[in-house]
C-alpha cells in the first residue's frame, strides 16, 4: 500500500479528533482503537483488509498523538489470562489479570474498491535454478472510514 494513503488515513484522524485546545494545553493523549475493515463482497480478500488494519494502527502508533490500544489479538490476550486464572500457569510465572483501558475513539472502515494489475514487462533472464525479470504492479484502493 501506498504511504500517501497512510498519510493520508493519519491525517483523517487527527484533523477529526484535532481541537484548538490540543495546540494550546498539552495533556492525555486520546486512546484509540482500530478495529478490522471490513470488506465488502467480492472487492477484496481477508488479508487486504487485515493488512489495511495493521497499516493504519501502525501509522497511528508512528504519530506519538494517541494510546493505541490493541483489539485485534484482544481475544488472544484475554485467553492467556484465563490460563492463569484457571490454574494451569506454574505460579513463578503467572501474570495477573488486569483490565484492559477503554477506547475514547474507535477507528474503522470499509474497503469498498480494490483492484491490483500485474504485468511482466521486458525479458526473463535464467540464473540456474532460479530466473529474473521485471514486473511492475499497480493498484487501487478505495475506503470509507469512520471515527465514532
Amino acid at each position: 500500500m501506498n504511504n500517501a494513503l497512510l498519510v493520508l488515513v493519519a491525517s483523517v484522524v487527527l484533523s477529526a479528533s484535532w481541537s484548538p485546545c490540543d495546540a494550546q494545553v498539552p495533556g492525555p493523549r486520546k486512546r484509540v482503537a482500530v478495529l478490522p475493515f471490513e470488506l465488502r463482497p467480492s472487492v477484496a480478500n481477508y488479508e487486504v483488509g487485515y493488512g489495511l488494519t495493521e497499516m493504519v494502527t501502525t501509522a497511528l502508533v508512528n504519530t506519538g498523538k494517541f494510546v493505541v490500544l490493541e483489539r485485534t489479538r484482544l481475544d488472544d490476550v484475554l485467553q492467556e489470562q484465563n490460563l492463569a486464572l484457571d490454574g494451569r500457569v506454574a505460579p513463578s510465572s503467572q501474570v495477573e489479570a488486569a483490565r484492559v483501558l477503554g477506547a475514547q475513539l474507535l477507528l474503522t472502515g470499509s474497503i469498498t474498491e480494490f483492484t491490483q494489475n500485474a504485468s511482466r514487462t521486458g525479458i526473463s533472464i535464467p540464473l540456474g535454478p532460479i530466473a529474473g525479470g521485471l514486473s511492475t504492479s499497480k493498484g487501487k484502493i478505495a475506503i470509507d472510514i469512520r471515527l465514532i
